[in-house]
């Protein structure tokens, strides 16, 4: 069987399972995110700083 490629990985907030309904196929909640803190952290830092600089990428 040839498996499909991922396309996508998500961190998503209640808020946004919320609004993005039932359209997802899998989703595995996460209970303890300590092993993505720096991770996450990261993301956040390139977050702002696409923020401050303007870009919508």
């Amino acid at each position: 069987m040839k498996r499909e490629p991922i396309v996508a990985v998500a961190f998503l907030t209640e808020a946004n399972m919320k609004a993005v309904g039932n359209n997802l196929k899998r989703i595995y909640p996460i209970e303890d995110v300590s092993p993505f803190e720096d991770l996450l952290e990261k993301l956040d830092k390139a977050d702002r700083e696409m923020r401050t600089s303007g870009s919508n990428r």
